[in-house]
């Protein structure tokens, strides 16, 4: 659904290049003269996040695969950045959350990016890796709001649209279409853990920490949107993926954690649980869209994508184990993958049925379009 509403947009922005850099040039010269009096030097920023920062600007890079594509991820959190200065000044911790949350989001993107050589294949990329990035982005936002208010929330937002076309954009392609062949289902890939039993206890184990963290947060003295920012939680994971079980399950065992992680701590500060859990949630849906999208991401930087927020809010043991724990909790209520076709004889008709649906789906518009012309006013086409 993401995909194809994006997919004109994105479409006309690879087709006027020229008109999106001076858009840049225009939005960069006017923050360059509203934020000056805002800027934070290098030195106001703790260790932790200077290496927060910097490991942001080299996932980006590594993960783009090549310079165009890089640039254009890079630019897009200078402009986030940028765009949060010239709003009102922030803080330290508000703009390296900001970077390392729209960093992480966009690896996804980048990844499906790096094999594209032509139009179609860097415009499916680019539409595939918007399930992680928007919903990212929207997940990570009352964190943002907690952190720095609407004007750090409106710099992930430009943040954000501004990953979607420039990595896009900025890639070098060759200028032949390839043609769109539909391509085979891949096999059913095993679980993490074989004791699928052992992961139930683990998750509702983890799970029981949230008792702590919702007392603790009932007697806080806290605004009532952030004490709604669970619930939050749960209805954008729900309007990600449709399931209300993986929804829940991948807020209560982050926040389970969480609880377990602030255990103790005198004093507690709700305001950290609650941006530590919003931060822990990106790791889980990368993991999520892997599974449904059957894609194969290196493992190396989906585990950046959980360290970069963590390193950002200064909680590197209590959100990176929030953000397993929800990747626990969606390998366990997740639904399972289809079945391997088998070697001999023929597939089951749901099977078919998918994958054919799904090879469908691999057709461009003008394919698409005349197949279901045909398939509408043809009726010797129909039986067929």
């Amino acid at each position: 659904m993401i995909a194809r509403l994006w997919w004109p947009w994105l479409s006309w922005c690879l087709g006027n290049r020229w008109l999106i850099d001076a858009t840049i040039l225009v939005a960069v010269a006017l923050m360059a003269a509203s934020t000056h009096q805002h800027l934070l030097s290098w030195g106001q920023f703790t260790s932790q996040q200077q290496a927060a920062l910097i490991l942001s600007v080299l996932v980006v890079w590594y993960a783009a695969g090549r310079p165009g594509s890089g640039l254009g991820g890079i630019l897009a959190l200078s402009l986030g950045a940028a765009s949060a200065w010239s709003l009102g000044p922030q803080t330290a911790s508000g703009i390296t959350l900001l970077i390392a949350f729209a960093a992480a989001v966009q690896v996804p993107q980048l990844i499906e990016l790096r094999t594209a050589q032509h139009r179609d294949q860097a415009l499916r990329a680019s539409a595939r890796g918007l399930g992680v990035l928007l919903p990212g982005m929207a997940l990570g936002a009352p964190a943002l709001l907690i952190a720095g208010g609407w004007t750090l929330l409106l710099g992930g937002v430009i943040a954000a649209l501004s990953a979607i076309v420039l990595p896009l954009t900025w890639c070098r392609l060759d200028p032949a279409a390839a043609p769109v062949l539909p391509t085979a289902l891949p096999t059913r890939t095993p679980h993490l853990m074989i004791a699928r039993g052992m992961q139930v206890a683990v998750v509702v184990l983890v799970a029981l920490g949230a008792i702590d963290v919702g007392l603790r947060l009932a007697k806080a003295s806290l605004p009532l949107w952030q004490l709604l920012l669970p619930l939050v939680l749960v209805a954008s994971w729900h309007a990600v993926t449709g399931r209300v079980l993986v929804a829940i399950a991948a807020v209560l065992t982050s926040a389970g954690w969480l609880g377990y992680a602030f255990l103790g701590r005198t004093p507690w500060q709700p305001e950290q649980v609650l941006i530590g859990l919003a931060a822990a949630q990106p790791l889980a849906l990368c993991l999520w869209h892997a599974r449904i999208a059957h894609r194969a991401w290196p493992a190396l930087l989906l585990i950046l994508v959980g360290i970069i927020p963590a390193l950002a809010v200064n909680e590197v043991f209590a959100v990176g184990g929030a953000a397993l724990a929800a990747c626990l909790a969606v390998v366990v209520s997740a639904p399972r993958p289809l079945p391997a076709m088998p070697r001999s004889g023929l597939a089951d008709v749901e099977t078919v049925l998918i994958r054919a649906r799904r090879a469908c789906q691999r057709l461009s518009p003008y394919w698409r379009h005349y197949g279901v012309a045909k398939l509408r006013y043809d009726p010797v086409y129909r039986q067929l």
